[in-house]
């Protein structure tokens, strides 16, 4: 029996990648599964059924039990509809894995409305929309799972990618927000910036050449399962990076900073190295 037995996860963006080794594994450790992926296109476009169906099937094949939900996270309707999978199917919520994305690349003058708001609505406010929603039931059930994706973009920043390093970074402060609200109901909310290769990184400069072994989406698995486990009851509001085997936090700090009265222009710039590195 798996540590996972009887809990109810919800898989956004469960079909590929990294949600379809998400899937699978939770399902081997005894999760009730919902996978959720429209089947989108990385630009938005198109809509597969098969994508969610056929992890479904490998998971109903190796004993396990799955449904599929072919909703998009960008509406509340959407996302009334994944909840609604998993109520009428498990009889509730315990884990949520919100995993959905979306590129849209473009320069920030030369990007448009659609480019800017199709990647916002699907990754931070599709995050949003879910832990809303999935919150609700965690909260009366007293225990409850959720891990948020980013990306290092989101920290970092990219060139051509506003909206996506808009939307991850949103997604790190909603991660801080949901841990502090829903702690005091066994809930835990955690945040990880997986570098993997996937079908939206496979084409990026920084793995050519690299064996791809190295970066395969299922080495991500054991920190995820790690932080649905009950070791892990007490991590909450933290950001991990794996890469590959490496796995890490990120820390947000302070400089030590210099205290003055009143500051004139030339004192800030005098002082500005000690300022931004000390």
């Amino acid at each position: 029996m798996g540590f996972l037995e009887g809990k109810v996860a919800i898989i956004i963006g469960g079909g590929r990648g990294l949600g379809r080794e998400y899937s699978l594994a939770l399902a081997r450790e005894g999760a009730k599964v919902v996978v959720n992926d429209p089947g989108f296109e990385i630009d938005g476009s198109g809509g597969k059924r098969e994508i969610a169906e056929k992890v479904v099937e490998e998971i109903r094949a190796q004993g396990g039990m799955a449904v599929p939900n072919f909703d998009s996270v960008a509406s509340s309707e959407g996302v009334e509809n994944i909840i609604r999978t998993a109520v009428k199917n498990f009889g509730g919520i315990d884990i949520l894995i919100n995993n959905a994305g979306i590129l849209r690349d473009n320069t920030i003058t030369e990007m448009n409305d659609e480019e800017w708001d199709s990647v916002i609505n699907v990754i931070l406010k599709g995050s949003f929309l879910c832990i809303r929603a999935a919150g609700k039931i965690m909260k009366e059930r007293k225990w409850g799972r959720i891990i948020n994706t980013s990306s290092l973009t989101g920290v970092f920043g990219n060139y051509g990618q506003a909206n996506y390093s808009s939307a991850c970074a949103g997604v790190i402060g909603l991660t801080k927000t949901a841990a502090i609200e829903f702690t005091k109901y066994g809930i835990t909310v955690n945040c990880i910036l997986p570098l993997a290769i996937t079908r939206m990184t496979e084409n990026h400069p920084s793995f050519e050449g690299v064996d791809r072994n190295e970066f395969s989406p299922d080495l991500c698995v054991p920190l995820v399962l790690y932080l649905l486990s009950d070791l892990a009851e007490t991590i909450t509001g933290y950001v991990f990076g794996i890469h590959g085997g490496e796995i890490f936090a990120y820390k947000t700090y302070l400089t030590r900073g210099i205290k003055k009265e009143k500051w004139s222009i030339e004192e800030i710039h005098q002082n500005l190295r000690k300022i931004i590195e000390e």
